[in-house]
């Protein structure tokens, strides 16, 4: 499944952002930074690491920050969906 999404060339903190992403979203609309920062798949990982695999994620187009969101906010796009 990850090799139909092109998920095997992203990093193993991408691929989580993805996954917690992805597991937020089945409970709630959108994924706050803070939300997605504090789930248990992303303990562990530093701040910057965090940032700057969210940032590549967005470059490549896995996810989107939603538009006119007063807070950091995102969703999948589809082609993850």
């Amino acid at each position: 499944m990850e090799d139909d999404m092109g998920l095997n060339s992203l990093g193993v903190v991408q691929k989580n952002i993805v996954y917690a992403v992805t597991l937020i979203l089945q409970q709630h609309e959108t994924v706050e930074t803070g939300k997605l920062r504090s789930h248990k798949l992303l303990d562990g990982t530093s701040r910057s690491a965090f940032f700057r695999a969210l940032r590549d994620l967005v470059d490549k187009g896995y996810i989107k920050h939603n538009e006119g969101a007063q807070r950091s906010s995102y969703t999948l796009t589809e082609k993850l969906k």
